[in-house]
């Protein structure tokens, strides 16, 4: 939500850019500034929080896939061993 939230706000700095142009002409530098300064602090802020949650989402994702391939190979041990195709490892029973 915040880098679209920060997207928000680059949106409102840049209107307040035009709204300047609109309103007299040219108008002065400060105005200009003020607005291109408003849409990339809020533009930043969004990007702050956006990276650090793609690196984590990523992250979670490739966790969450190794799980499931954990538990499909378990699975089919577990198929195989109550066909009677596979013979039980006690060794390995506990170990996880």
């Amino acid at each position: 939500m915040a880098p679209l939230l920060g997207l928000l706000g680059t949106v409102f700095g840049m209107i307040e850019i035009f709204s300047g142009f609109t309103e007299g002409g040219m108008t002065n530098t400060a105005s200009l500034a003020s607005g291109i300064g408003k849409a990339l602090i809020t533009t930043a802020a969004g990007l702050i929080v956006a990276i650090p949650a793609v690196f984590f989402h990523r992250y979670l994702l490739r966790r969450v896939d190794e799980l499931v391939v954990s538990m499909e190979q378990e699975a089919i041990k577990l198929v195989e061993v109550v066909q009677g195709d596979r013979e039980v490892d006690f060794s390995e029973v506990g170990k996880a």
